[in-house]
């Protein structure tokens, strides 16, 4: 992936129209055709957005997330929904929804996972921009309204959410590069997870000329995505609107990512800023090394073992140069990650 040798340049921006007043629940349904407009809505002209939906088993949300796609005042997008092999219903309601709504594309496929899903829906998108949902999360009616007023060419534009009870508006700004972007962004203590991909639009020419796709089969596949896809990236626009509606689930998939897929992320974002001789690391190795340490948090005595010799070493030892505190940790975790555990639990 390649980093522009320009000068970075910011400058903020605001938005013309007021806040909008969030919304607390999912909105309320109406039919194809209240607004005045055809009870068809798709049109011969290409999509501006495409939104990418892979969807599993999540039928008692799923109206909610489809609802607010439908809701959006503005109406040229199309929606991949990816069923992603549901067993609870889902597939039924994709098909009569689609039905009823023309922009709503379909696709029945086994079961593969959520990575297989988006890239398959990212494959099929026709839009000039990509908007990634998540299922039995939601977004505000004016959402795409507002992106559409400042996509303008960049290859993403970011944007904040709600959480399970918290709120991320981040500052407005646009920035040169997408680096310059995350090396501004991606420590601040946002109350919404900078990670998280759902949080951008991205312009789809930029992702397929640089064959950006999701890693099959690896759970929290968004902690390597987002760093990778910000190094790619050149025009990063921030916007100041909170728009999309996370619903948190207390147990999952999506939440329950194993130490040692924590361990094998830090190794690959390593390897690839190594590969690409990048020299603005010091926030990418701190987020480096805090995947490694949250990777032995979520050990046991009997994990470590098979954790100290997946880990990279001197990845880790490079990572951790810019701070003594990652440099202590790694020599007690080296040799016994149990006194890390209890360390961290003393608040060490």
């Amino acid at each position: 992936m390649h980093i522009p040798d320009n000068q970075p340049q910011i400058r903020t921006i605001s938005l013309s129209s007021p806040d909008q007043l969030p919304i607390k629940s999912c909105p309320t349904p109406t039919m194809a055709g209240d607004d005045g407009e055809m009870d068809s809505r798709g049109s011969a002209e290409e999509p501006f957005f495409s939104v990418v939906v892979p969807v599993y088993n999540t039928r008692q949300y799923l109206t909610c997330c489809i609802d607010s796609i439908v809701q959006q005042t503005f109406v040229n997008w199309e929606a991949l929904l990816i069923d992603d092999g549901s067993t609870d219903g889902c597939g039924a309601l994709l098909d009569s929804r689609s039905e009823a709504d023309s922009r709503l594309r379909v696709v029945h496929q086994q079961n593969q996972g959520l990575s297989v899903a988006r890239n398959r829906g990212i494959e099929m998108a026709r839009g000039q921009y990509v908007v990634l949902l998540d299922s039995d999360d939601w977004i505000e009616p004016t959402m795409l309204q507002q992106l559409h007023s400042l996509c303008d060419g960049a290859d993403m534009v970011a944007f904040g959410g709600w959480g399970k009870k918290n709120l991320y508006r981040p500052s407005p700004a646009v920035y040169a590069t997408g680096w310059q972007y995350y090396n501004a962004e991606a420590l601040q203590k946002h109350t919404f997870n900078f990670v998280c991909t759902v949080l951008r639009t991205y312009r789809r020419a930029f992702w397929v000329d640089k064959g950006i796709t999701f890693q099959p089969g690896l759970v929290h596949e968004d902690n390597l995505f987002t760093p990778l896809v910000c190094h790619a990236a050149e025009r990063v626009v921030v916007a100041d609107i909170t728009a999309y509606h996370y619903r948190v689930q207390d147990s999952g998939t999506l939440h329950s990512a194993s130490n040692l897929v924590l361990i094998d992320i830090a190794n690959q974002l390593f390897a690839h800023f190594e590969q690409h001789g990048e020299k603005q690391t010091a926030v990418i190795y701190r987020y480096i090394v805090h995947l490694y340490q949250m990777g032995f948090l979520a050990s046991t005595a009997q994990t470590d073992h098979t954790l100290l010799r997946q880990a990279n070493h001197r990845a880790w030892s490079i990572a951790a140069q810019h701070k003594l505190r990652h440099r202590i940790n790694h020599l007690v975790i080296r040799t016994c990650p149990p006194l890390y555990r209890l360390m961290h639990r003393i608040g060490l």
